[in-house]
């Protein structure tokens, strides 16, 4: 007799989720604003208890910011897709 698997068995190897394409960028900023960019990652590294790079925090900035922007939101609504 065949065996059947549990109908919700599960392996213990958690779904990896596809990093998302990513795209240099070179910008020049302020020295302050990248002090405070430096400082904004100790905090949440301390705040955490895990290192993260300085790219991930830049990121996140400007997408909590991006997201927030209501104008900028229903702007980018109304824009068509290229």
């Amino acid at each position: 007799m065949k065996s059947k698997s549990p109908r919700h068995a599960r392996l213990l190897l958690p779904l990896v989720k596809r990093k998302p394409e990513k795209a240099k960028l070179a910008v020049s900023i302020s020295t302050d604003v990248h002090a405070d960019l430096i400082a904004y990652q100790r905090a949440y590294q301390d705040m955490n208890q895990g290192d993260v790079s300085f790219d991930f925090i830049v990121e996140h900035v400007l997408m909590q910011h991006m997201k927030r922007d209501k104008a900028f939101q229903t702007w980018k609504v109304t824009q068509p897709k290229d």
